[in-house]
């Protein structure tokens, strides 16, 4: 019997070390544990807690012990140099401020501290030169800013002290919305989140002169309002001035003056069917949608339509006309009215540019 219990025992450290799953031995620096924590026998991993209420330094003793902080805005300060290459600890936060773990001048996850939020934690180990970390943790590097439901973080500050806040506030009215980076001064702004649809700008008065705007073509009305006393030429600038390859806007003439728009850099616009020109002539209640002309690398479309063009519903109210006279082509662009024509009689042609007018029996 003596002989059994003396053989079990030397036995005895080779079964402990086997591997659950290969069978194979386990080196004893970096076995696990059942729930995959890496541990070590220097202390286990994750044991015996000790509670800290202020800034620590770990020493070689905290080995294979769970350090549990509870205190404002406290700091865990590792040795350096790395006390052995078997050497780990588990960290928790369970402070209502963050917890900020130091390698002290090492690496920690090949980079420098960490922070953890309210009750996080982390398993740190050694690879006898630097120190690694597994768990939930917050960067070091910048503060998170409360937000709303919803909300879409954004950085508002650049480079490793960043702020994440929002972009903008979650809208509540129906409807839908995007977010827009609108650019002003050839530099980053935050985005906003307006609400998806058409804005407009009037060019109004005595105005004369207009340059179509960077933003402007994205889809936006310029019109040439109705109290416009003034035609007004404007300017398109090319695709590429506008900072815009896919520039598309509505331009409306509801004045009474005949507009002029004039692309740039040697580029032509065409309307409708007609042959591509250099300028594209706006007449009163008329509107284009101008777009970038996907076959022709520098060339605008315009699709032009009179807004004027609906059916007429008599009587007509016109201006100009003589009652009881008739109207005529007075020339090639031009209808007039006849004088007052004579009652149950004939009337005759006046020829070309001419008034109709009563005639004789004999058609004199």
């Amino acid at each position: 019997m003596k002989r059994l219990l003396t053989l079990l025992l030397l036995l005895a450290p080779s079964v402990l070390a086997q591997n659950p799953t290969s069978g194979g031995p386990i080196p004893q620096s970096t076995y696990t544990t059942p729930g995959g924590i890496p541990s070590s026998p220097s202390g286990g991993s994750c044991g015996p807690v000790t509670s800290k209420t202020a800034n620590y330094s770990a020493v070689g003793g905290d080995a294979g012990k769970t350090l549990s902080f509870n205190g404002t805005n406290l700091m865990l300060t590792l040795p350096n140099p790395v006390q052995t290459a078997t050497w780990s600890i588990c960290v928790s936060n369970l402070a209502a401020t963050s917890l900020t773990i130091s390698p002290n001048g090492l690496n920690l996850n090949g980079g420098g501290s960490i922070t953890l939020s309210t009750n996080q934690g982390v398993v740190i180990t050694t690879d006898a030169t630097n120190y690694f970390y597994v768990g939930g943790v917050s960067s070091s590097s910048g503060t998170v800013t409360a937000a709303s439901q919803w909300s879409i973080p954004t950085y508002t500050s650049a480079g490793s002290a960043s702020t994440v806040g929002q972009a903008c506030s979650p809208p509540t009215a129906n409807g839908t919305y995007s977010l827009l980076y609108s650019v002003t001064a050839s530099a980053a702004v935050q985005p906003t989140c307006p609400q998806v649809g058409l804005t407009a700008r009037a060019i109004s008065g005595a105005t004369a002169t207009d340059t179509v705007l960077y933003s402007d073509v994205v889809g936006q009305i310029i019109d040439h309002d109705k109290a416009g006393s003034q035609a007004v030429t404007v300017t398109l600038p090319t695709p590429t001035t506008l900072g815009n390859p896919n520039a598309v806007f509505l331009y409306t003439n509801h004045s009474a003056q005949t507009d002029t728009i004039t692309p740039q850099n040697a580029w032509t616009i065409q309307s409708n069917t007609t042959a591509a020109g250099a300028t594209l002539s706006m007449p009163p209640g008329y509107a284009a949608r101008i777009s970038v002309d996907p076959f022709n690398a520098t060339q605008w479309f315009a699709d032009t339509i009179n807004l004027l063009g609906t059916s007429l519903a008599f009587p007509e109210t016109v201006s100009g006309m003589t009652s009881g006279g008739v109207p005529y082509a007075s020339s090639a662009t031009q209808l007039s009215s006849s004088a007052l024509l004579a009652a149950n009689a004939l009337v005759v042609g006046g020829g070309a540019g001419a008034a109709p007018a009563t005639g004789n029996a004999d058609f004199t």
